[in-house]
């Protein structure tokens, strides 16, 4: 409960839970486009930045696997993508990504796995199954085969991020707060009933995750 508490009163900090309009005037809100601008501006491009030569790092000890640096995405956090396995078949792709989601609203960090299965048509145009798309979380889901590169982001991290701490993807993907949107998407009274977890508000709001994502156990 101590760590719920602290993420969500960082929250109700950064945003006006209820109070939609007054997003603009709200100090915490404006904070989040600083953050922003200062990643993009600053961070994004510059080898030297911090999440940069975490990155470096990682690649250099994480042999053979693709890395992708995301954190030019428009929201206050740190993201990466492993890509660990690619299977073809006549279906379609299936694609195992890890991902690190670095918080930059809240001193935490997440990591879980991301497995996308994408349909190719006739006409050879791929979309997404979104019944196909699940997410899972390291804490109730055994990966052994990738346990040590886990342990390797994880001493990375506590090296690049020494206030960051661990918290469970499945813990805050599955405690919802109403009233609000993330940063970047719109909120409509009239469409109250679309909630959004404490991941979607201080770690990563991506609208191409279909809404509710698959959280297997």
């Amino acid at each position: 409960m101590k760590v719920l508490d602290e993420l969500l009163k960082k929250v109700y900090f950064f945003y006006p839970i209820g109070c939609w309009e007054y997003r603009k005037n709200y100090p915490g809100y404006l904070q989040i486009e600083k953050i922003i601008e200062n990643k993009i501006n600053n961070e994004v491009n510059n080898p030297t930045s911090v999440f940069n030569h975490f990155i470096n790092e990682v690649n250099t000890e994480i042999k053979g696997l693709k890395i992708e640096n995301r954190s030019y995405y428009q929201f206050p956090n740190y993201i990466a993508n492993i890509s660990l396995k690619e299977q073809v078949n006549d279906i379609g792709i299936l694609k195992e990504n890890m991902i690190i989601c670095i918080s930059l609203l809240a001193d935490f960090y997440t990591i879980f796995f991301e497995e996308q299965f994408l349909i190719e048509s006739k006409q050879k145009l791929r979309i997404q199954d979104k019944s196909s798309f699940h997410i899972y979380s390291f804490e109730t889901f055994l990966d052994t085969e990738n346990s040590p590169i886990v342990d390797i982001i994880k001493k990375k991290i506590a090296s690049f991020f020494p206030d960051k701490k661990y918290v469970s993807h499945y813990l805050i993907k599955n405690f919802i707060v109403g009233g609000f949107a993330p940063y970047g998407e719109e909120y409509s009274y009239e469409l109250g009933q679309v909630k959004y977890s404490l991941f979607d508000f201080l770690f990563f709001a991506n609208p191409l995750i279909p809404r509710p994502a698959k959280i297997l156990l």
